[in-house]
């Protein structure tokens, strides 16, 4: 009684071609191109790997202090993530004190940069993507960069950190 089997054999086929067609269509299924890896933002795709220019350099260590200066919770702390996933040294985050207590937040992305470290500071602003470079209002105790991440920052998608 071989014709019993003819669907069980039909079956066990078509789930073999259906594992294999995932298999091969699976990047493109999921949006990626072997050509470029990338992940997927609300304003489109951003290249995954980081911008060469925007990649902190080995032979300096640049110390930042990351400032959340909005009222967006956890800023500071993605902005911290996203700079030391550059290559960036982030000796502290936390938030301004005005905003905590109330005060006004900022629209734009400042990033303070101690004379001797000027000339890295294109670098930091490619890394965020946003923001204006100015000189330090105060001197800058222990760390040669202050960013105040502001409302124009988009935290790119959050990689699993368990």
């Amino acid at each position: 009684m071989p014709w019993r089997r003819i669907p069980q054999l039909v079956g066990i086929i078509l789930l073999m071609v259906f594992v294999v067609y995932a298999w091969v269509a699976r990047d493109s299924l999921a949006g990626v191109t072997r050509e470029r890896t990338t992940v997927v933002t609300a304003d489109g795709y951003v290249p995954f790997l980081p911008d060469s220019a925007a990649i902190a350099p080995d032979s300096v260590r640049i110390r930042i202090h990351v400032l959340n200066a909005t009222r967006r919770a956890g800023l500071a702390r993605r902005a911290t993530h996203y700079l030391r996933d550059h290559g960036y040294d982030v000796v502290d985050y936390g938030s301004v004190a005005e905003v905590a207590r109330g005060g006004e937040e900022a629209t734009t992305t400042v990033i303070e940069v101690a004379p001797a470290f000027r000339v890295y500071s294109e670098r930091i602003r490619r890394a965020l993507r946003v923001g204006a470079i100015r000189d330090p209002v105060s001197p800058l105790a222990y760390a040669d960069v202050v960013v105040r991440i502001g409302r124009d920052w988009n935290p790119p998608p959050e990689a699993f950190r368990p």
